[in-house]
């Protein structure tokens, strides 16, 4: 099973994909993610299971969130592309500026 990725040492992300079996001449490995919980954006509070080492979009579109170091940002729908590991650790995903759906954290 492969995952899309937005990070790939030496190359571009586009297209790329990773695979376990670093070290083994397969693709390189984003990380390994212990946990999944689905995301409700909100305004108020941050993820419940903490901050996240990932966030993964099911369906494009804006994002606002709060990363781990605590600065605000939003993204836009051809930041975040549907169906991809996004590798931003953050503690917030807000309602408002937020379009993305299917917003999951991987912990």
């Amino acid at each position: 099973m492969s995952i899309p990725i937005l990070d790939t040492p030496g190359a571009g992300y586009q297209g790329q994909t990773a695979q376990r079996g670093h070290g083994t001449g397969q693709a390189w490995v984003a990380d390994d993610y212990q946990d999944a919980q689905a995301v409700t954006p909100n305004d108020g509070a941050d993820l419940p299971g903490g901050k996240c080492r990932a966030l993964l979009v099911s369906v494009a579109g804006a994002l606002k969130v709060t990363t781990a170091a605590g600065t605000t940002i939003t993204l836009t729908a051809t930041q975040v592309p549907a169906g991809v590991v996004f590798p931003l650790r953050c503690s917030r995903v807000f309602a408002t500026g937020t379009g993305a759906t299917g917003i999951v954290a991987l912990y």
